[in-house]
């Protein structure tokens, strides 16, 4: 299984937090979770769309819309 994390996509196994993440000392974050059909996102623009405006809610940075679109690809 990949994850998106730290601005890219890695195995899950591989995956390591930092004890002086901002998430993890905060506990703040947002995510987003998105239906796959015939393997590509659904509706992905509402879900970036989404992302964003909760993001900008908690002051965290927007995601980057077009290295989304990349790595869903």
């Amino acid at each position: 299984m990949k994850i998106w994390f730290d601005g890219g996509l890695q195995d899950i196994g591989a995956a390591r937090v930092s004890v002086l993440d901002h998430g993890l000392t905060v506990g703040d974050g947002i995510f987003e979770t998105v239906k796959a059909v015939d393997g590509r996102p659904f509706a992905l623009t509402r879900h970036l769309d989404r992302l964003t405006r909760s993001a900008r809610g908690l002051g965290l940075p927007a995601p980057d819309h077009d290295e989304v679109r990349r790595a869903c690809a």
